[in-house]
Formats: structure tokens, C-alpha cells, sequence
């Protein structure tokens, strides 16, 4: 069995792409670009760090099928769990059978899910 096979949720990624339209400043524009993912989100820090006041600073690995092009900055949507932001770009990690290859990126929780089932 695949590894991604056992991947139980669905991540809906925000890509800002390049362009080659400047605005009327010059300054390069960027296009939003979409898609769904399978995926598996487990979390491996949570902190509140002093001057945070009461907000909670969640760091997460999230697992990806091979070949997803995942960057730094990049946004994520995970029913169920929150919204995420990119710390750092996804890493292939292709070791052992193939089966088991994935992607892995890790990053911070910036909303709770508040959709229908929280």
C-alpha cells in the first residue's frame, strides 16, 4: 500500500505565481493559482510565547503526495484543522520504497477552522 493512500484530508493551496505584467508602478504582478491536494496534518509544537498575550503559535508537518510544488509563503486550507502559512519550502523525502515517498513542509497554524463539524 502507498503511503499516500493513508493521506485522510484534503489541503486547498494558494500559490502566488509570476507573471510577466508589471503594474503602473512597475513593480511585478502576481497571479493567484489554486489546486487540492490529498494530505496529513500532524502537529508537533504548540507555544504561547510571552508577548503573544493569549494567541497560541501551532507548528505543524504536513504531508504531501510526491511532486506537489510547495514554497515558502505559499497559503494552505485544511477542513477541519485551521489555515496555514509556508515556514520554508517542501522537501521531497524519497527514502526507502517508493511507496513511501511524500512531500513534507512544515507549517504554522494562523486561523482555527470554523467551517460546519468544528
Amino acid at each position: 500500500m502507498s503511503l499516500t493512500a493513508l493521506f485522510n484530508k484534503t489541503a486547498m493551496i494558494k500559490q502566488m505565481i509570476q507573471s510577466d505584467e508589471v503594474d503602473e508602478l512597475g513593480n511585478e504582478v502576481r497571479t493567484p493559482h489554486e489546486f487540492q491536494s490529498p494530505c496529513e496534518a500532524q502537529q508537533v509544537q504548540s507555544d504561547e510565547p510571552e508577548q503573544a498575550g493569549e494567541a497560541a503559535l501551532d507548528t505543524w508537518k504536513i504531508y504531501l503526495p510526491t511532486g506537489t510544488d510547495i514554497r515558502t509563503g505559499d497559503e494552505m486550507v485544511i477542513e477541519g484543522i485551521g489555515k496555514f502559512e509556508l515556514v520554508g519550502n517542501g522537501w521531497d523525502a524519497r527514502q526507502g520504497s517508493p511507496d513511501v515517498w511524500h512531500v513534507e513542509c512544515v507549517a504554522l497554524r494562523v486561523e482555527l477552522w470554523e467551517g460546519n463539524g468544528s
